[in-house]
């Protein structure tokens, strides 16, 4: 999808697909539903890590790639360990789950729609570095 589209709709995609469903999330009252759920917020986030590792290529060259993922890495694992650490912490507050989930379906929002602006060039990946 992301060779068809491009990384950036495919991240705009993918990340709205996802703040979607968890914005359906503390809806679901059925296991059946908490399925449907996995099943779109898993497929979604396959398609946001596709972009994740193919756009700090296609933005700033192949000899920049590595470094960018590292720090891509990084962050995304300290925003999960920060994020489940907060969840509870929302849950020992309010005792319930909903507010960390629309704020996590919000911040989700708020991503797909910046990668609207990410400016990504029309040339491959090669002839961006050669």
């Amino acid at each position: 999808l992301s060779d068809r589209v491009g990384p950036r709709n495919t991240l705009f995609a993918s990340l709205g697909a996802m703040g979607l469903a968890m914005l359906a999330l503390p809806l679901i009252g059925s296991l059946w539903g908490f399925y449907a759920f996995a099943a779109v917020f898993g497929v979604a986030y396959g398609g946001a890590f596709i972009s994740w590792t193919r756009l700090p290529a296609e933005l700033f060259g192949l000899a920049a790639a590595g470094a960018l993922m590292g720090l891509l890495s990084t962050g995304t694992n300290l925003g999960g360990a920060a994020g489940s650490y907060t969840a509870g912490y929302i849950f020992d507050l309010t005792g319930s789950y909903s507010p960390a989930f629309l704020a996590g379906a919000a911040l989700l929002l708020f991503a797909s729609g910046m990668a609207v602006f990410l400016n990504v060039p029309r040339r491959g990946v090669q002839e961006a570095n050669g």
